[in-house]
Formats: C-alpha cells, structure tokens, sequence
C-alpha cells in the first residue's frame, strides 16, 4: 500500500500529471517500490529461520 499512498502524495504535491507518459512512469515506480518492499522482506523473513 506504501505505493498507493506515494502516488496519492505525487498527486497532491504536483497535481495532475500532464500526460499519459508521467502516469506509467508513477505506475511503474510503484511497482518496482513493491517489487523491492517483497525482496527485502523475503531476506529478512529466511535470515531469521537461519
């Protein structure tokens, strides 16, 4: 959800974005901001079993 929130964030500093470009661009970060939320979880989750 931090992505979501991060986006509503950029909604309200910048306002709407100008074009569709900007939009994949916030889409893309937020999927790339879960993708590396789930990897550093997934190591911290096998480093406490070890």
């Amino acid at each position: 959800m931090t992505g979501f929130f991060l986006l509503a964030n950029g909604y309200n500093l910048f306002g709407p974005p100008p074009e569709d470009n900007v939009m994949v661009l916030f889409v893309s970060f937020d999927v790339l901001q879960v993708m590396v939320l789930g990897l550093a979880w997934w190591v911290d989750r096998n480093r406490e079993i070890k």
